[in-house]
């Protein structure tokens, strides 16, 4: 097997303090907001998918999505990003990640392929999306760059890191949106609330 293939990583192993119970396993239009962010990155041809989650805390997951326990998820999301990276370490033929969190749900497949489509287009080892111009997530890290990670600490993501470093930077305002689920009053409003989006997902 070719070692072209590009994987995802959901990152699922916050306190959710804001929310005040499982958030990632809180059920919107169906489904709960781990499943809208993996099936996205599925349905991009993102392979293998990986779920970053706290131990003894698995929410449900799309069938060809495996769960990453991070014992370290007290010490921020940058844990889980490392948790991620680390799992794929012996995956040979995966040749670059990209990594978003799981609570932002209309990130959706469109936002992927870009970000896919870039990365196999050009010769870029950082590539990140961006929305009206500002550098968010996703951001795809080529294999050689994922020792980035070691640089971040807390709930700082690698966004703050890669900014740094010229990405090559997608638009994807059209197509997706970064809004996130940080409370229960998010997520009652959130099925009224269309994201700017080509793609159901």
């Amino acid at each position: 097997m070719p070692n072209n293939r590009v994987a995802g990583i959901v990152l699922a192993a916050g306190g959710a303090t804001r929310f005040g119970s499982n958030k990632l396993a809180a059920d919107w239009g169906g489904q709960t907001l781990l499943q809208w962010s993996a099936t996205a990155m599925l349905g991009a041809g993102l392979d293998p998918v990986l779920a970053v989650v706290q131990p003894g805390l698995i929410p449900r997951v799309p069938e060809r999505v495996t769960a990453v326990i991070n014992e370290q998820w007290r010490g921020g999301l940058a844990t889980s990003v490392r948790a991620g990276l680390s799992a794929l370490g012996g995956e040979l033929t995966v040749c670059a990640a990209v990594i978003a969190p799981a609570d932002q749900p209309w990130c959706r497949t469109d936002v992927y392929r870009r970000l896919l489509d870039s990365f196999r287009s050009s010769a870029r080892s950082i590539v990140i999306a961006t929305y009206d111009g500002a550098m968010r997530n996703p951001v795809l890290l080529a294999r050689q760059q994922w020792t980035l990670a070691d640089q971040i600490e807390g709930d700082t993501g690698l966004s703050a890191v890669v900014r740094r470093m010229r990405p090559l930077e997608v638009e994807c305002g059209d197509v997706g949106s970064v809004v996130d689920i940080d409370t229960p009053a998010d997520l009652a409003r959130a099925p009224a609330a269309q994201p700017r989006t080509g793609d159901a997902g």
